[in-house]
């Protein structure tokens, strides 16, 4: 009985993600699509010798850019900002109190010399 019970809610759970995963993707569509553009324009536009920055803004958040940073047959120009500060290695608390100040956004975007 136990099996059953554990293999209705792991079936329930992968349900409701797949329903999730769809309903971003058409929700979404026209945002992704754009931002798609964006990144493709940048390439084409500047070369392969200019970065395209990702940002994780504090605790989880950072699992974002850490996922399209350095992976076998992405894209070699895709520079992640992972801050220490909102890193949750150094505490989540702490990591929370960081994401949480105000301004701190800015530091981080000053001291990686980021441009417009």
């Amino acid at each position: 009985m136990q099996n059953g019970r554990h293999t209705s809610l792991m079936r329930t759970y992968a349900e409701q993600v797949a329903g999730l995963i769809g309903r971003i993707g058409s929700e979404e569509a026209d945002a992704i699509g754009a931002a798609a553009e964006l990144i493709a324009d940048h390439i084409t536009r500047h070369g392969a010798d200019r970065l395209i920055y990702v940002y994780g803004p504090g605790g989880h958040s950072n699992l974002a850019a850490q996922e399209v940073f350095f992976r076998a047959g992405g894209l070699v120009n895709v520079s992640a900002i992972l801050d220490e500060g909102t890193l949750l290695s150094g505490g989540a608390l702490r990591s929370m109190a960081i994401e949480r100040t105000p301004g701190y956004g800015r530091v981080v975007i000053e001291d990686n010399r980021l441009g417009a």
